[in-house]
């Protein structure tokens, strides 16, 4: 019969050894896709910086993908830093150690993720400031050609031979 650990589920993520082990290999998974999100992020900047919105759409959408598989594996991981600690608790030392230090390479490559994203925000605000300014110049360059008429179709005229 095999024995349970710690109160936590015979075989569960957190349980010994094997949890240890699914749990390795669940950050190591969670590891990758941060490195291939910064990656796209840093990409997406790429785009934005050469002016082409279009294919840093592109790389939103590929983004969007891979979000969504790291929010999959954090449901895994728990619900908070609080259970993830407890389940490191019932693990070997060296283990919940590694462990700790994926927590806080994942932490810190979110981290920068982030900063860059702040950092294209900005880009895009500034870039939509600009444009609503120049259309707004191009509002007002309309109304006064308007004013002088110029928006006008005059039709045909009537001149005399003098004239």
């Amino acid at each position: 019969m095999a024995r349970q650990t710690g109160g936590g589920e015979q075989g569960g993520a957190g349980a010994g050894a094997g949890g240890a082990a699914r749990l390795s290999r669940l950050l190591d998974e969670v590891e990758r896709l941060c490195a291939e999100l910064g990656e796209l992020s840093r990409r997406q900047g790429l785009e934005l910086d050469e002016g082409r919105a279009e294919d840093a759409a592109a790389v939103v959408g590929e983004r969007v993908r891979l979000v969504a598989r790291l929010e999959e594996a954090a449901r895994e991981l728990g619900p908070d830093a609080e259970s993830f600690e407890r389940r490191l608790r019932e693990m070997p030392e060296d283990a919940a150690t590694r462990a700790r230090e994926q927590a806080a390479a994942i932490a810190a490559a979110v981290g920068a993720v982030l900063a860059r994203d702040a950092e294209d925000a900005e880009l895009l605000r500034n870039e939509r400031d600009r444009l609503s300014s120049e259309m707004s110049g191009l509002g007002r360059g309309r109304s006064a050609i308007g004013a002088y008429g110029g928006g006008r179709d005059a039709g045909p005229t009537m001149q005399d031979r003098e004239g």
